[in-house]
């Protein structure tokens, strides 16, 4: 691939990212995703010719006799807005918010500085915690079942460790809504939104320090949702003891992260990729992703045991579990 070539890619991020703020991907799912042209869009027809034009030959669509169709492979992706799928905060992620990150990076990287996740403004943080929804329906999807019966599908008491504000609870419970739920962060601005949208009784959330309190009961499950590798190195051995200590005998802590690489053919595997791009998309907030073994080793070093781990249906996550 040439640098012009190169280009494609940074223009179909753009191509998408236009076709959700201009409101035609949200035209074509009410419309049935049926043919379309330039003038069916209540928008200027040249500029949406041209838009038509390069999300076709960007794979998108079909054409016949300068109709347009969305490739069915795309609905869930870019129209349906209930499926787990669906990308419209990852591509505003990008194109707003992650695509500026990258032009200071080479500011961070001369003086060795850190650009803090919380330096993000508000849109940013909104958009980020709406993925938290589109997770939580993944996590649900890809669950091992013994687990599901176990822990969620029953009164139990789970923990969600780090838990950045409402999402990722907030739809676990529209599925599971027997057990109690606790939300446990640092950041106070997090947790006072999720207070403020919280009328549960069984989901409590609070502002503690996970490895400086104490908890009454030991809980039965603990969650940490794409949150280990943002915690220091120096710090992880201690929050996966305090897990250990922190629950009940027989119980489990459910990771889900991305999966790194081992080996350096991996980076070169497609498997492996979400996790490549995120670590450089957050290459100067001081975030260090670790590989399958280095997860392994700090599990087994707070004792735990049966540890495991499965790639989820999206090819884009992984879920690990270790049981006390």
């Amino acid at each position: 691939m040439n640098i012009a070539e190169s280009m494609k890619w940074y223009v179909i991020y753009n191509c998408l990212y236009v076709g959700i703020k201009s409101w035609i991907f949200d035209y074509i799912w009410e419309n049935k995703n049926t043919w379309i042209t330039a003038k069916d869009i209540p928008l200027a027809p040249k500029y949406v010719q041209i838009w038509l034009n390069t999300a076709y030959s960007l794979w998108y669509f079909e054409i016949r006799d300068w109709k347009y169709f969305l490739k069915k492979e795309y609905e869930n992706q870019l129209l349906n807005k209930e499926s787990p799928a669906y990308q419209w905060e990852l591509i505003c992620l990008f194109v707003e918010h992650l695509s500026k990150d990258m032009t200071t990076q080479p500011k961070y990287m001369k003086n060795w500085e850190k650009y803090t996740f919380w330096e993000h403004n508000k849109e940013f943080i909104d958009l980020l915690y709406k993925r938290w929804i589109q997770r939580a329906k993944t996590f649900i999807n890809n669950i091992w079942k013994d687990y599901e019966k176990l822990i969620f599908s029953k009164k139990s008491n789970i923990c969600d460790i780090w838990c950045g504000s409402w999402g990722f609870i907030f739809t676990l419970n529209e599925k599971y809504n027997k057990p109690e739920y606790f939300g446990i962060d640092t950041d106070e601005k997090s947790i006072k939104i999720a207070n403020s949208k919280n009328k549960f009784p069984n989901i409590n959330f609070n502002k503690w320090n996970f490895i400086d309190t104490s908890f009454e009961t030991p809980f039965d499950c603990i969650i940490m949702v794409l949150c280990l590798h943002e915690i220091l190195p120096e710090q992880r051995q201690k929050v996966i003891n305090e897990c250990y200590k922190k629950l009940n005998k027989n119980w489990v802590l459910l990771i889900m992260e991305f999966p790194y690489p081992s080996s350096q053919q991996d980076f070169n595997n497609p498997q492996y990729l979400m996790w490549i791009l995120d670590q450089y998309f957050e290459m100067t907030w001081g975030t260090e992703h670790i590989n399958w073994e280095e997860q392994q080793e700090l599990l087994q070093n707070a004792w735990f045991k049966n540890i495991k781990r499965k790639f989820f249906d999206d090819n884009v996550y992984m879920l690990i579990s270790a049981e006390k």
